[in-house]
């Protein structure tokens, strides 16, 4: 019996493997995921400037309130805020939807007689300071009046009168929620945010 040389046995061997192979295809297991299923985006060298848009909210958007015979203006989203003027023409209202919350803003000048101004008739002592905002060229400190967790009103200024060029300015955001009613928070801390950036676009005409 002829020996069939070496080299030729392995030729064979490797053929019916790849046949073998070739008539079954693997299939990968249920748990098998693809490293990299999409095809990869282009390269340049070029850098292309980033744009990022001005949201819907920024303060530059918003209605201007112009109040010409106190020489002062504001911004504020008229989607969110309703305002509303006091017949006396010393104080105006920003009523938060239908919440009970507002943002209530008294002036006067300074050379009137007696101003009303007041918005705040329990004791300074039950606010608590918690940080502040920029009013009209200067920082003006945030106090709370809390019960419990839970704020019910925020002052500017410890309730006191803020005085501005000619102008005096008594700032406070309320309401009227009942928390035993079972509302969470009073005045919630996103309501509180946006009524300190209406705040901040305060500004007097020129000669105030």
């Amino acid at each position: 019996m002829r020996a069939t040389p070496l080299p030729s046995m392995l030729l064979l061997l490797a053929g019916v493997l790849m046949v073998a192979c070739g008539g079954a295809q693997t299939e990968p297991p249920p748990s098998f995921t693809p490293l990299l299923t999409a095809t990869p985006l282009p390269t340049s060298d070029v850098q292309q400037p980033v744009e990022i848009p001005v949201p819907l909210d920024d303060p530059s958007t918003w209605n201007l309130y112009l109040n010409r015979e106190y020489g002062f203006s504001f911004h504020f989203p008229s989607d969110r805020w309703t305002l509303v003027t006091d017949d006396d023409g010393r104080q105006l209202f920003l009523l938060y939807g239908e919440t009970g919350i507002a943002l209530r803003v008294k002036f006067a000048r300074q050379s009137d007689e007696a101003p009303d101004l007041q918005l705040f008739n329990g004791a300074v002592s039950d606010l608590v300071p918690v940080g502040a905002i920029h009013f009209i060229g200067a920082d003006v400190e945030r106090s709370m009046l809390v019960n419990g967790d839970l704020v019910e009103w925020v002052f500017y200024n410890a309730a006191a009168p803020i005085p501005r060029g000619d102008l005096l300015f008594s700032l406070a955001l309320l309401s009227s929620n009942d928390y035993n009613a079972g509302v969470s928070a009073v005045v919630p801390a996103d309501v509180q945010a946006e009524a300190d950036r209406i705040l901040e676009t305060f500004m007097l005409a020129q000669g105030e």
